[in-house]
C-alpha cells in the first residue's frame, strides 16, 4: 500500500478523492471514473488498462522499483542491479503510442485521473433516478446512487426523486 500511495503522492495528479485497485482486472468495466485510480500493473499488462480508458485522460506510469524484473518481489530474486523507477506522465493516447520502455518487463503503477463531471441537467439526474426507481430501488437508494454517478449533490437528487416518485 505503502508504494501505491507514493507512487500517487509523485505523479501529481489530483488525489484528494482515490482508490487503489490491486489487479488491473480489477478496473475492467468497474473504473470509478470519479476517483484518481492506482493500478497495481504486472509486467506486460499496462496495454490492457489503456485499451479501456479515454485516449485523452491523464495518467501516469511509476515501475515499481520494489520489483525486480518479471514482477517477482526483489525480496524473493536476486538483488536488481538498479531498480528502475522511470516515470512517464501524459494521456492515455501519449502511453499507447510510446508505452513505457519498461512496462513490458517490470511491474508498476499506473494512475488514471479522475474524470471532471460536467454538469447533469435535472432532465438527466431524474431519468436516472426514474429509471431506478422503476426497477424497485427505495428514493433515498436511487438518490445515492445518482449522486455518485454523475457527481452532484445528495440533496439535490433526493428532491429530484421525491418529486419523480409522485
Amino acid at each position: 500500500m505503502e508504494r501505491a500511495l507514493a507512487a500517487l503522492a509523485g505523479s501529481g495528479l489530483d488525489s484528494t478523492r482515490f482508490t487503489v485497485l490491486a489487479e488491473v482486472g480489477d478496473a475492467r468495466g468497474r473504473l470509478d471514473r470519479s476517483m484518481t485510480s492506482v493500478l497495481a500493473v504486472p509486467p506486460g499488462g499496462i496495454g490492457m488498462v489503456l485499451d479501456d480508458l479515454d485516449a485523452g485522460g491523464s495518467v501516469a506510469w511509476v515501475a515499481d522499483p520494489s520489483a525486480a524484473p518479471g514482477g517477482a518481489s526483489t525480496a524473493d530474486a536476486e538483488p536488481v542491479a538498479e531498480p528502475m523507477s522511470d516515470w512517464s506522465f501524459g494521456t492515455v493516447a501519449d502511453l499507447r503510442a510510446e508505452p513505457p520502455i519498461d512496462a513490458d518487463r517490470q511491474a508498476g503503477w499506473l494512475i488514471v485521473e479522475a474524470e471532471v463531471p460536467g454538469e447533469a441537467s435535472d432532465a438527466e439526474v431524474t431519468a436516472a433516478i426514474e429509471e431506478l426507481l422503476a426497477g424497485g430501488t427505495s428514493p433515498s437508494r436511487a438518490a445515492k446512487e445518482v449522486a455518485r454517478r454523475f457527481g452532484v449533490p445528495k440533496r439535490r437528487v433526493y428532491e429530484l426523486a421525491l418529486r419523480a416518485e409522485r
